[in-house]
């Protein structure tokens, strides 16, 4: 608690956290923009994640079974609706259900650099 009996956190007033939380704030991709992978990555496979490293920044990520299969579809230039109508194919779901979650993915992939939009 701060000085005077005020909750310092969300948790200490009763109230549940966010269940998320934006890692960047740059403005969210719109559903339609042509995203495409940083080309000067280098990939290794870890168990069921995937280490991407960028060496300009120095910097590693690991990405998880759900970041990795987004990744996987932005091979080549995709939108966000694109790649959750493709996750959407491939689980058996329809693509609306995806969508918070692809923006997410796309979001947090964006904010460590692995992500950029696609020149027309």
């Amino acid at each position: 608690m701060e000085p005077g009996g005020t909750p310092a956190s969300a948790e200490e007033a009763g109230a549940e956290a966010p269940a998320y939380v934006p890692v960047s704030s740059e403005p969210p991709a719109p559903d339609a923009e042509r995203l495409r992978r940083e080309t000067a990555v280098l990939e290794c496979d870890v168990r069921d994640e995937l280490l991407v490293y960028l060496p300009h920044a120095d910097a590693a990520v690991a990405l998880n079974v759900s970041a990795r299969a987004v990744w996987s579809l932005c091979g080549h230039e995709s939108s966000i609706a694109e790649i959750a109508a493709a996750l959407g194919t491939r689980y058996g779901v329809p693509a609306e259900w995806l969508l918070p979650d692809v923006r997410d993915a796309v979001a947090s992939l964006r904010a460590h650099g692995l992500l950029v939009a696609a020149v027309p």
